[in-house]
């Protein structure tokens, strides 16, 4: 067995006043510097552990530790749940069922452990009086043990146990002090672990509520998760000039993203936010309220009249069912979204603007490409980034919110019980 030991603050008076071995000796504090090469070992590892903040790393490393440090056959290391039950974290070399009651140790030299919140060494099974005669031990035939708290009486959150089952290994009072100076690091290290873990957990609910809030600004009802995954993609590029393209079912709340994304956009949230709804218009009709017209352009143009490409120079055009933009408007909108210029209908003088284009569409444009009806480099123009809508059917936790949100808007009291919604 090795001779290992830690400096740590106040373990001298630590082990003068508390520490009782089963002998009833008491640790002699010089064996502490025992050896400078392995203390600057537990210095390292308690470093280490220290600065870990994963849970399942920390109970890894302190194993591996023990393995290379202590000629020990089996060690686990397990935890109190809120159950005040064990749970094993981590183990080396032996199985624990899920019951405490089967597993193959010394289970008086656990609970003894986590009553009195101390240290525990027995040397020899066989001839420590206090344990001798307990029938777990001859069961799985253990030779000697080691078991250490961590934390303190009244507040022990969990152990660290290490045995053998061969005659030959014994441990020793120095093996225990290792045991001992490792605990209290992997003790402290679980604790801030858990007091950052806690924290982080509460600062992703506060982030989580004050989304929500956001997006209900901006008309977006919901909590589940693909709505608040499809709003958080788009925020991530909404401050930049990327065009975005938008897929979703009629009903998805697309214009609502496209909304989003305006006001998110600090540099163009000040100037207009304007939409076209290609699909309920002619091609004639489409052509002249994207570009505008000179009077007398064609029957019926008696003055001139200023497109949504002029009218939105700054802000964000919405295209509304993309899709549905004829082949010849195609090949104009794909200029303007190169360099910015065009004409009106029937005006010979280029314009230019400087527009951010989102579009949204319920068809798969990839597919009308193939069909021809499609321009490819139009669309790589509008695919700046593209964000997929999820139906409500593929969030009905939010079903219930969006009913309240709209009988609420619209001013009704009328309610609807949990079986009618599902």
């Amino acid at each position: 067995m090795s001779k290992e030991t830690n400096n740590f603050i106040g373990l001298e008076a630590f082990l003068e006043n508390n520490i009782e071995l089963r002998d009833t000796t008491y640790i002699d504090p010089s064996t502490l510097i025992a050896s400078y090469s392995q203390l600057q070992l537990i210095y390292g590892f308690g470093r280490a552990l220290c600065l870990e903040t994963k849970l399942d790393k920390i109970p890894a490393a302190t194993v591996e530790a023990l393995v290379k440090i202590i000629n020990l056959e089996r060690c686990f290391i397990a935890t109190l749940n809120d159950k005040n039950s064990l749970e094993p974290i981590t183990r080396h070399n032996i199985e624990l069922p899920e019951k405490f009651e089967n597993w193959p140790v010394s289970k008086s030299v656990i609970n003894r452990v986590i009553k009195d919140g101390l240290p525990l060494l027995l040397v020899d099974t066989l001839t420590d009086k206090s344990f001798s005669s307990r029938q777990s031990m001859h069961l799985n035939q253990i030779s000697t043990i080691m078991c250490v708290p961590l934390g303190i009486k009244g507040s022990v959150k969990g152990i660290i146990y290490a045995d053998s089952r061969r005659v030959a290994d014994k441990f020793s009072k120095t093996d225990l002090l290792f045991l001992i100076a490792l605990s209290h690091y992997v003790y402290l290290s679980l604790a801030n672990s858990i007091k950052i873990n806690s924290k982080d957990q509460s600062d992703n609910e506060t982030d989580q509520k004050n989304l929500i809030k956001e997006m209900l600004s901006m008309g977006l009802v919901g909590r589940s998760k693909p709505l608040q995954q499809a709003y958080q993609r788009l925020k991530k590029v909404a401050d930049k000039d990327l065009p975005v393209l938008i897929y979703g079912e009629t009903g998805t709340g697309k214009e609502l993203f496209a909304q989003a994304v305006h006001k998110l956009n600090s540099n163009r949230n000040k100037k207009a936010f304007l939409s076209i709804n290609i699909a309920a218009l002619s091609e004639t009709i489409i052509e002249s309220e994207l570009f505008g017209h000179e009077k007398g352009a064609f029957s019926g143009a008696i003055q001139t009249k200023i497109g949504k490409l002029e009218l939105a120079n700054g802000g964000t055009l919405f295209f509304d069912e993309v899709a549905e933009i004829p082949l010849k408007i195609q090949a104009k909108l794909l200029r303007v979204l190169e360099n910015g210029l065009f004409e009106r209908v029937g005006g010979l003088k280029t314009l230019h603007t400087n527009i951010r284009v989102v579009s949204a569409t319920n068809k798969n444009l990839e597919e009308l490409i193939k069909k021809g009806e499609f321009r490819a480099d139009l669309y790589y123009r509008l695919k700046g980034l593209s964000i997929v809508l999820p139906s409500l059917r593929e969030r009905t936790e939010d079903i219930a919110e969006v009913l309240a949100y709209y009988l609420n808007k619209i001013g009704s009291e009328k309610r609807f019980t949990q079986l009618a919604l599902t």
